[in-house]
């Protein structure tokens, strides 16, 4: 008869599970901010284009633009301050003569 064993050469694969880490410091405001600036900086505009109906499509635009570029920035020092930091070397005492 054949020869009956069989030779697995394949990698194993392993099923790796992250778990969540501590929330960031900016998670629970990120959207608030993120709405904030967009109504500080496009506020005034949007109410005029509402109140006349004119240009509306261009004060929605620059709302969305500013709350995505504000929800990038946010995303951005949100892990810079969430990532572990870094420990600092202290220097090395010098000696008085």
């Amino acid at each position: 008869m054949g020869d009956t064993s069989i030779v697995n050469d394949a990698p194993e694969f392993h099923i790796v599970v992250r778990r969540p880490g501590a929330p960031s410091p900016l998670a629970p405001y990120r959207s608030a901010i993120t709405f904030a600036f967009a109504l500080a900086v496009c506020g005034l505009p949007l109410w005029r284009a509402a109140e006349t109906g004119q240009g509306i499509d261009d004060a929605l635009l620059r709302v969305a633009g500013s709350a995505l570029f504000a929800w990038l920035v946010l995303g951005r020092i949100n892990r810079i301050l969430s990532s572990p930091r870094r420990a600092v070397a202290a220097p090395a005492p010098t000696a008085r003569k």
